[in-house]
């Protein structure tokens, strides 16, 4: 009570203040009558100055503007006027192109007072006065000009008042700060108080009509069109934080926001069932956005994907490529506001373009990627031709001017009626779809159960020494699926040079150098030795950088991983090469033989 009180006063102060200080601002000079006495001053400073040099001296000028003593009306009129209130009320003071010199006639006095130093000599006022007349249009018996001498020599005991009064002036303005200042911190403490008062009996009157965990939030969605986010009278979802509770409420800049996993987790199982329901999910599109999450939000991806029914989960699971989705799946987080997120971006998506063979293929030709183009060559160039038109353009670019070097420019017509009318034949597209199965299998939901079970294992080889490293893989022998869910990195130093050159020119200079680091020189020097001296220069700087600063496990785990993948694929194409080459070296063998 005191404090609404004194907070009352506090407010009609400064309205107070700021009503006498409009009054005091009324009465003040009309802005050109203060810049001519300002103009006039100045000359007659500069005049002064030549004539007295260094002694101390005070000029003061005031002019009674000229008035016109009624308006239109022949009401009595005080002119000239601060604002343009009437436009009966204004005269040529109130015109902002007429010059100095035009104003300088249109007055009834003007006086100047001059004060000079008592040293200055007598006969110099004479001669002041009459240089002074000729600074404006001087008219005898109107204007006024006073000269006077006093002692302006100020003495230590003037200079201490003068200090004095200094320090008050500064004294009160920092007082007057101060006291505008806590006014404006009790006036926003104040509306901030009345706004989270009003904020929390909103929360009050929405919860007391709900039953269980947010039964008004799922209303909402299915009155609600697919895709849209649903609206929750004014709350919104915090992007941050991964709180349990149900109901947990922010403050953040001046609005509500509210962060309720429950709601959260209504809404994502209402949008699983439709996504249930879509005969063509995971369509590509979905499949490029969950695996773009994956890698930044691994384990919000595994919250939805425990979300899902089994065969959905089966279905994005097949087609996942990198093995940040063996983290996500074997750790997975809450379901938070990231997750709605994403599954807010799915519902979006129309899956409407393609019949559901046709989205099948494109969606295992996307995952087949390194055996991509081994699979076009194999079927027909048209049909590949269309089926580079319809993946993403990163990929069917890169694969597409190798493939077909002479067409491949028709990838960038987005809207050519040659490739958006083509269709292909139902058996050919199952028939695709073999072909890619035998290049490239899916992934099924053991390999994912073996990496759960292996979590820990994987988790201490990805930064162990390579030695050590290849000690476990050999101990856990082939069956164990180690090599499955993470090919081995130690394979690296036992490469090939061939071999080798094609890891490294796959490879990241820096993520090279992670990988490498605190690992003894001469296991080191098998990899140096295929670098340029350029090459060897920049890892050894990386290398000098981490030792000063250090590099977190996670860093080298990861940028060992990949190696290993890389290692893996080429070690696979090198094989699939040879098994060629001395399939033909046979048949030639045979055919000469036979002749």
């Amino acid at each position: 009570m005191i404090c609404s009180v004194v907070r009352g006063l506090l407010v009609t102060i400064s309205i107070l203040s700021v009503f006498v200080s409009s009054l005091g601002l009324a009465q003040s000079k009309h802005p050109r009558v203060v810049i001519l006495e300002k103009n006039l001053a100045a000359d007659i400073t500069r005049l002064l100055e030549k004539i007295v040099g260094n002694k101390p001296f005070y000029v003061d000028v005031f002019i009674e503007p000229l008035r016109p003593e009624n308006d239109q009306d022949g009401n009595r009129l005080n002119l000239p006027l601060l604002g343009y209130v009437d436009r009966r009320e204004s005269d040529v003071w109130d015109d902002l192109e007429v010059p100095d010199h035009v104003l300088l006639k249109k007055v009834t006095r003007v006086t100047v007072q001059i004060t000079l130093d008592q040293t200055v000599p007598d006969f110099l006022i004479e001669d002041i006065k009459k240089m002074a007349k000729k600074q404006w249009p001087f008219v005898e018996g109107r204007d006024f000009i006073t000269v006077e001498k006093k002692s302006l020599q100020v003495t230590d005991q003037d200079q201490d008042l003068i200090n004095a009064e200094f320090f008050k002036k500064i004294a009160t303005i920092f007082l007057g700060l101060l006291v505008v200042y806590l006014i404006a911190q009790l006036l926003n403490g104040w509306m901030v108080a009345r706004k989270i008062a009003r904020a929390v009996g909103s929360v009050k009157v929405e919860l007391s009509g709900q039953s269980g965990g947010g039964g008004h939030f799922g209303e909402t969605f299915a009155q609600g069109s697919a895709g849209a986010l649903p609206s929750v009278r004014g709350f919104e979802m915090s992007d941050g934080g991964s709180g349990g509770m149900s109901g947990d409420t922010r403050i953040t800049g001046g609005e509500l926001q509210l962060h309720d996993t429950i709601r959260i987790a209504e809404l994502i199982q209402q949008w699983v069932l439709r996504l249930k329901e879509e005969k063509n999910f995971p369509s590509l599109e979905d499949m490029k956005i969950l695996e773009e999450e994956v890698h930044s939000h691994a384990h919000s991806v595994g919250a939805l994907l425990h979300a899902f029914p089994v065969d959905i989960k089966n279905k994005v699971v097949a087609f996942s490529k990198s093995e940040k989705w063996f983290l996500a799946i074997a750790d997975p987080g809450i379901l938070d506001s990231k997750c709605f997120s994403i599954m807010n971006h799915l519902m979006k998506i129309s899956r409407n373009v393609h019949s559901e063979l046709e989205e099948r293929l494109l969606v295992y030709c996307w995952y087949a990627e390194e055996k991509l183009l081994e699979f076009l060559k194999r079927i027909d160039q048209e049909d590949a031709l269309w089926i580079l038109s319809q993946l993403p353009k990163n990929l069917s670019l890169a694969v597409g001017r190798e493939y077909l070097p002479g067409r491949w420019a028709l990838l960038l017509d987005v809207e050519s009626n040659e490739l958006s009318k083509r269709r292909i034949n139902p058996e050919v597209l199952n028939n695709y779809v073999k072909i890619l199965e035998e290049l490239k299998p899916l992934r099924t939901i053991d390999l994912v159960e073996k990496y759960k079970r292996q979590h820990e294992i994987l988790k201490y080889v990805s930064s162990v020494d390579p030695v050590v490293e290849k000690e476990i893989y050999l101990a856990s022998g082939e069956n164990s699926g180690l090599s499955l869910l993470r090919p081995p990195y130690y394979v690296l130093f036992e490469l090939s040079n061939e071999e080798l050159n094609r890891v490294l020119l796959r490879v990241p200079l820096e993520t090279l150098a992670l990988s490498l680091f605190n690992i003894p020189k001469d296991l080191r020097s098998k990899v140096d030795k295929n670098l340029s001296d350029k090459q060897r220069f920049v890892l050894v700087d990386y290398l000098k950088k981490w030792d000063k600063r250090g590099v977190t496990k996670e860093k080298i785990a990861e940028a060992r991983n990949h190696i290993g993948w890389v290692c893996h694929e080429v070690v696979q194409v090198t094989r699939y090469e040879k098994n060629n080459s001395d399939i033909s070296t046979k048949k030639v063998t045979s055919s000469s033989e036979a002749a």
